[in-house]
């Protein structure tokens, strides 16, 4: 019983925690006496993860009804039954979206079936349970796979968001990098961030180009030498006639190919998705055999032990921390397939 006590403060502190996250914000007026928490630097929240959020909160919540049910109140118990359909919706959803488009059990089929014999079976606990750390791994997932994401692309956030453009009389004039066109005559100074890819017309400058080449030591350039996006210039000044802009720089198509790299899955995530996918046939059948033998509980029992959905999960989280702690260090991925 104190077992089951610890779990339900833990579950109740982060269903608190994420409630935080999916509440609207307060007026001026509710906050008055305390400090804002919002910072602007953080990306806001995106409609899928506020309803992930969401399923966490709920399937939390239905986890502590539960907990009360089977500690004090048995009544209680059905109460928790919406709590399981509704945090257990993306398991069915991709159950039966991959038995119909491809004919195959996926991992979720046995955590399906599990969620819906607790109901038959009254385990509601068990069944809350279940749909509670699927929905906790899943948001574990969308967490680090966010947090590499950011991480690659922060490397790469120096480009200025303008640029002084030189006309014809010989005055500059600040102008958003959208509009800028091949062509154009910009000018960047020392300690600025070359917005663009082009070549010098005027001036020399040493130029810090490490985010692209990984050179330590900067590069003297003048007249007719080409510089691109992204890099510094520590000293001097120049003009640059203008090749390439915005997303057509080197810089954004780098970018690009580091965000397909968070999102392909590698050669060692296919491999765990297909033993799990395959072992769930024989979970099935030796689940079924144990029926007539043990019991329903214990055939539900077989079934829920079935590995399938941590050791995709468990991949795809290795997979992306280890991308993460490159970037953190340099080392950028192309792609994860092995040549």
């Amino acid at each position: 019983m104190f077992e089951v006590l610890m779990i339900s403060a833990l579950i109740g502190y982060i269903g608190k925690q994420l409630y935080n996250k999916v509440a609207p914000p307060k007026t001026p007026a509710q906050s008055l006496t305390k400090e804002p928490i919002a910072t602007p630097e953080k990306p806001q929240t995106t409609a899928e993860e506020q309803k992930m959020n969401r399923r966490v909160f709920v399937s939390a919540s239905s986890l502590s009804i539960a907990t009360v049910s089977s500690l004090a109140v048995p009544s209680l118990g059905i109460l928790s039954v919406p709590g399981i359909i509704y945090a257990g919706t993306q398991v069915f959803q991709n159950a039966y979206r991959k038995l119909v488009d491809e004919g195959k059990l996926s991992v979720e089929v046995p955590l399906a079936i599990t969620l819906v014999s607790c109901v038959v079976k009254e385990y509601y606990w068990l069944g809350n349970m279940g749909a509670f750390l699927y929905t906790i791994n899943r948001k574990i997932l969308a967490t680090v796979k966010q947090e590499s994401q950011q991480s690659l692309v922060d490397m790469f956030q120096q480009v200025p968001r303008s640029a002084w453009v030189v006309i014809d009389t010989g005055v500059e004039i600040e102008m958003p990098i959208q509009k800028v066109q091949a062509g154009d005559r910009i000018r960047v100074y020392a300690g600025s961030a070359i917005p663009v890819d082009g070549v010098i017309i005027e001036g020399h400058a040493s130029i810090d180009q490490h985010i692209l080449t990984g050179e330590a030591q900067p590069a003297e350039k003048g007249p007719d030498e080409a510089v691109f996006a992204s890099t510094v210039v520590l000293s001097g000044q120049i003009d640059i006639r203008v090749e390439k802009a915005g997303e057509h720089t080197m810089v954004a198509q780098i970018t690009q190919i580091l965000n397909n790299t968070v999102t392909y899955r590698s050669e060692t995530q296919l491999k765990a998705e297909n033993i799990a996918d395959k072992t769930v046939a024989p979970t099935l059948l030796l689940a079924g055999a144990a029926w007539p033998l043990v019991g329903p509980g214990s055939a539900i029992a077989v079934v829920n032990a079935h590995f399938g959905t941590k050791m995709s999960i468990i991949a795809s989280i290795g997979i992306l921390r280890f991308i993460k702690m490159m970037s953190r260090h340099g080392i950028l991925i192309k792609d994860t397939q092995r040549r």
